[in-house]
């Protein structure tokens, strides 16, 4: 597989000015260090000519369980390799402790992000930053994804979908894209929360750096969280952005939580002096919506999103409650949603002719990044080992209530058909809350209904040594969006046990256009 010795490894990074340090001895790996192959590799992410990337691969056993007790692995045993994309400190001259970003999904890959943390020079002022593919994404190998499933089909938008519709073979289609990748040798079991935490650790101590600082999204933070309880020794400091926790992310919070945001949305419009003028009463208009609707569905034509074809579809409820849904979940879209609302509303009303490429901007799912370049099948095998297994149905049914924003289904529902055709083995019990005293800043936001501001409390409660802080009226994804996020994030690394000046937070507030 084309492994490098250690000294020619350490010789490479340092031509690519990875590290401009010199490094102590590695604390007690996991895996012993020589076991891992680090190989340089060609770049294909984009990087400016003035500020090229140094792109690696680092082999590692497939499953955990074949290390043995002297951190070997036994020849023949099966590999894969995780993707680095390393982006140097312009200064040279920075601490010897990078930031690792890890994406979220799960199933993106870091290496897709580089055109947002390749000018974050506020991170990389003073230290390099690594964009790591978990196992099983993005450039690393094999990656899990499955070509025949449209990964528009988990986002529960069927405008997103081609022939806006879900293929009523999608179980079919996951069970073939799974029995391929076994023929190949592939143990999709093996791609899990934990094992990606050891990979970080091998890789870490294979890389020969005492210590490193973690900033993880979403599905990504969850991840970070595991690498705390794996490596403890090996992290610096962690930023986690808009949390997924540890825990399984039960259906029953997300739709109590929907149900929440869109009242909240209501009253922050009518506090709003612009918006309540512009847009009038938010829950009035989705009544309405709602009324005419079930009297009539809107005749509609779109654009399919496979073939450019025009496609001629019914609007109904269910699809408002998608689009709401998918609106609230990023802060660039929620920003949208009263504006589509009244556009919707007046529209049903026969007060304005909305033409097509107006309806399908209404009913876009929002941001489309949360699922650009998403592996699926790594999505489900973490999914549905690690969450679907312990979803409380009893709780999620309370949650629902009168059913008024689950017209189109549950959250989770997407899950049931597709874990069973993806038939990996449950997790043999829920993951326990991290309890650490590494210096860790939570971001959310409090309209966040991916990753709920509830779990970021209950995250806070298991670390000594936490800083949260809270958007109030913002949605998923902190870094991505805020500067102001940013700005206190890298703050944060550079000085990991000192008390943040937030005042900046306190001037969030929702915005609509």
């Amino acid at each position: 597989m084309g492994m490098i010795s250690r000294r020619t490894r350490r010789s490479a990074l340092a031509l690519a000015s990875l590290l401009a340090f010199c490094l102590p001895a590695a604390a007690q790996p996991v895996i012993d260090p020589a076991e891992v192959g680090i190989v340089r590799v060609p770049c294909t992410v984009f990087s400016p000519p003035d500020d090229p990337a140094l792109c690696l691969l680092a082999w590692l056993p497939m499953s955990w369980d074949a290390v043995d007790a002297n951190g070997r692995v036994p020849e023949g045993t099966p590999r894969i390799a995780v993707h680095l994309t390393v982006l140097s400190n312009p200064t040279g001259n920075g601490e010897p402790n990078p930031v690792v970003v890890l994406s979220g999904g799960p199933g993106q890959a870091a290496s897709d992000a580089i055109e947002t943390w390749g000018p974050a020079l506020a991170f990389r002022r003073t230290r390099s930053v690594i964009l790591v593919d978990q196992r099983g994404t993005g450039r690393s190998l094999p990656r899990l994804g499955c070509s025949e499933i449209p990964v528009a089909a988990i986002d529960g938008n069927r405008f997103n979908d081609p022939g806006l519709a879900e293929p009523d073979d999608i179980g079919a289609r996951l069970a073939g894209c799974r029995e391929a990748m076994v023929r190949e040798g592939i143990d999709v079991a093996a791609f899990d929360t934990r094992a990606a935490a050891l990979d970080l650790a091998a890789i870490r101590s294979a890389l020969d750096l005492p210590r490193w600082n973690l900033v993880g999204t979403s599905y990504g933070a969850r991840l970070a969280l595991e690498a705390m309880r794996v490596d403890p020794q090996g992290i610096r400091s962690v930023v986690l952005n808009s949390p997924l926790s540890v825990s399984p992310d039960h259906n029953s919070d997300l739709a109590t939580e929907r149900v929440r945001l869109v009242e909240a949305l209501v009253s922050a419009c009518a506090a709003d002096p612009a918006c309540a003028e512009t847009y009038g009463d938010l829950g009035e208009r989705l009544a309405r919506i709602r009324a005419r609707l079930d009297e009539a569905p809107l005749q509609a034509s779109f654009r399919d999103p496979g073939t450019g074809a025009p496609v001629t579809t019914e609007i109904v409820w269910a699809d408002v409650v998608a689009m709401v849904a998918g609106k609230l979940a990023t802060i660039p879209s929620a920003r949208t949603l009263p504006r589509a609302i009244a556009a919707l509303d007046a529209a049903l009303r026969g007060r304005v002719s909305l033409s097509d490429r107006e309806l399908a901007e209404i009913f876009d799912a929002g941001d489309e990044s949360l699922f650009d370049g998403l592996a699926v099948g790594l999505h489900l095998s973490v999914r549905c080992r690690e969450d679907t297994p312990f979803a409380d149905a009893e709780a999620l049914a309370r949650a629902v209530g009168d059913g008024t924003w689950f017209v189109g289904g549950t959250p989770g529902d997407v899950y049931d058909e597709a874990c069973s055709a993806w038939d990996v083995p449950a997790a043999t019990a829920p993951a326990e809350p991290v309890e650490s005293t590494i210096p860790t800043l939570i971001l959310t936001g409090d309209a966040d209904p991916l990753t709920p501001t509830a779990w970021a409390h209950g995250i806070a409660a298991g670390l000594e040594n936490a800083q949260l802080l809270t958007f109030r009226g913002q949605a998923h994804d902190l870094l991505g969006a805020l500067g102001c996020a940013r700005v206190m994030a890298a703050n944060f690394i550079d000085a990991p046990e000192e008390t943040l000046d937030a005042a900046c937070v306190g001037e969030i507030r929702p915005i609509f256009e």
